[in-house]
């Protein structure tokens, strides 16, 4: 029977009653000590210790089905005997790597040692490398169920999202316009050539904070909620995303050493690649319609977003498919 905590009121003694169940459930020693709360705006993450080590208690998003995580269960075994370092859930004694606690699923992962993200080259580089094995061990996998919620999303959602955006009488019209221009340039230059691009199982949420170092190599890779069948420039271009918008510092050493790492393109992926990663900032512009004051976030968006997309047009585009392409040689 799933056990309830309604009747605890105390905050810090649910978490611990919770805590000290997940721990028999799982058969992983006697609850030591809750640590901090983890990194991660998807789930709760919780590091606690009991009498047979650290462990990570991951309270689960209720958007995420149970078809999905066995989907990706699946493939982290797969990633893990191929050698790529990834914290697999503790199973219980029927197998499942998963309990009902309070309507929520809850996992347990052994917790990886290793540094987070410093912003050096060589990082970059593992990162990279990384994702193009990563690509490759799971390029044969067939897809499975889609997570309820993703990163990667169709021209025709972006569309829709802008389209509802400019009923809004808080958007701007003139701005809403300039989006436009630009939403049809880049998604025409796209979509034309999109079903060209190679395939595989795409992590959904690349980017250097999702993994852990040792001697600035990649010693894990975290966060598989957004797993799904997709283009593999879809993970390229969300970390080349990343450089550009969130490590602008870095930028101009870090894109080409992403690149270098990840190996070898084809060339319709060296040549979408730039309208790959303008689509992301589309993207996040279209997310406005979500927020709860939308006219606040588009304000914001749009003057992150839209100097951006306009560099990508011009230098950007030259730059980007330059240091793609100089990886053939």
């Amino acid at each position: 029977m799933e056990p309830s905590l309604d009747m605890i009121t105390d905050e810090s003694l649910r978490t611990a009653a919770a805590i000290d169940f997940v721990c028999q459930h799982f058969s992983i020693g006697e609850l030591v000590g809750i640590g901090d709360r983890l990194k991660g705006s998807y789930n709760i993450n919780l590091k606690i210790t009991t009498t047979n080590g650290e462990f990570v208690v991951r309270f689960i998003s209720s958007s995420v089905s149970e078809a999905h995580l066995q989907y990706v269960s699946n493939l982290l075994a797969k990633l893990e005997n191929e050698g790529i370092p990834v914290p697999r859930p503790v199973q219980d004694e029927k197998g499942m790597s998963f309990v009902e606690l309070d309507g929520k699923r809850v996992q347990v992962t052994p917790f990886v040692q290793g540094r987070s993200f410093l912003c050096r080259e060589q990082q970059v580089h593992s990162s990279a490398s990384m994702l193009r094995r990563f690509h490759h061990i799971l390029g044969d996998e067939p897809p499975g169920p889609l997570p309820e919620w993703s990163f990667y999303h169709k021209s025709s959602d972006l569309r829709e999202r802008l389209s509802q955006l400019r009923e809004l009488p808080t958007i701007p019209s003139k701005e809403h316009a300039e989006v436009s221009r630009v939403m049809n340039r880049v998604l025409h230059k796209y979509d034309k050539d999109a079903s060209l691009l190679p395939r595989t199982i795409i992590h959904g949420d690349w980017h250097f904070w999702n993994q852990k170092y040792i001697r600035n190599e990649v010693s894990c890779v975290l966060d598989f909620d957004f797993v799904r069948n997709g283009t593999r420039l879809f993970d390229i271009a969300y970390s080349i995303w990343v450089i550009y918008l969130l490590l602008p510092n870095y930028a101009s050493t870090f894109d080409a050493r992403f690149l270098a790492g990840y190996g070898k393109l084809s060339d319709i992926e060296i040549y979408l690649l730039p309208a790959a990663v303008s689509r992301i900032s589309l993207f996040f512009l279209c997310q406005s319609i979500h927020s709860a004051e939308p006219d606040v976030k588009w304000k914001h968006q749009y003057g992150k977003q839209m100097p951006f997309l306009e560099w990508m047009e011009k230098e950007g585009k030259s730059r980007i498919r330059s240091l793609a392409s100089a990886v053939q040689a």
